[in-house]
């Protein structure tokens, strides 16, 4: 909202109509994840969508007018959309039958904190640093943890793929 209103100064009208960019990007994001068949990409596909999304929020923050700004959000949610889609995906096809209501309790849980700690820490930062500087901060964090989390996902999908070549019999 401040991004939208304060640094981008849009009328009440573009800031309503943000929420069809945002609803846009949503659909993109799950016909894009919708597509997507073996666990290998969609893992990927998850780290690279949300790494996606922390770097649009970068040129979000630099965002020379409203314009501009609603074609991100469009990438923003359709980045996002998709890396929570085939996150989700993944985590279900992943997770034991038995197993999966105490796994989606522990994430949900996880998440809501995340959310208020989120909220806590973007006021904060938009009282310290601005809107704009906020964005921008906010969005180099994520890339930089995205691009771990995309490292340990490669090593991850490496390291069980040669398990499952040395346990397979010779042909």
């Amino acid at each position: 909202m401040f991004l939208v209103r304060d640094a981008l100064h849009a009328t009440n009208w573009q800031y309503g109509l943000s929420e069809f960019f945002a609803g846009a990007g949503g659909l993109i994001g799950a016909a894009i994840a919708g597509r997507i068949l073996s666990n290998t990409v969609r893992a990927r596909i998850a780290t690279l969508g949300f790494g996606a999304a922390a770097v649009i929020m970068v040129a979000m923050g630099l965002a020379p007018s409203f314009w501009a700004y609603a074609v991100l959000l469009t990438l923003l949610v359709a980045a996002f959309g998709t890396g929570n889609a085939t996150f989700g995906a993944l985590l279900t096809s992943r997770t034991p039958d038995a197993q999966r209501g105490r796994v989606y309790a522990a994430l949900n849980g996880l998440a809501r904190t995340a959310s208020l700690i989120a909220l806590g820490l973007g006021g904060t930062a938009n009282a310290v640093l601005g809107p704009r500087s906020t964005f921008v901060v906010a969005g180099i964090a994520g890339a930089v943890t995205m691009a771990v989390a995309g490292v340990a996902v490669l090593r991850a999908q490496r390291a069980e793929a040669s398990a499952l070549a040395a346990a397979a019999p010779p042909a």
